[in-house]
């Protein structure tokens, strides 16, 4: 099974539904190997940006970079994180 790793931006809802605006391949073409190579794209994608660099939940740990964007009363309203995404060869 192969693995590689795609830019993932989100609005959230008030309601703290999820809603994916945009991924990797869609719009930048792009798909990294390791998820440190796609973390390091994010940080220059987000770089400017209003966005605060946290890390996100991997099982019950806080381990991948994510980076939110929050409104006044201190909501996420936007995340840019990188999806894993398996590939299973059909052979």
């Amino acid at each position: 099974m192969q693995k590689l790793f795609i830019i993932l931006l989100m609005n959230v809802w008030a309601n703290g539904e999820p809603e994916i605006v945009q991924y990797g391949t869609s719009v930048l073409g792009d798909y990294y190997d390791t998820r440190e190579e796609c973390e390091a794209r994010l940080i220059q994608l987000s770089d400017g940006e209003d966005l605060r660099k946290e890390k996100g939940i991997r099982g019950i740990v806080r381990t991948d970079t994510v980076f939110r964007a929050y409104d006044q009363a201190g909501s996420v309203v936007q995340q840019y994180s990188c999806l894993e995404v398996n590939l299973r060869n059909s052979n």
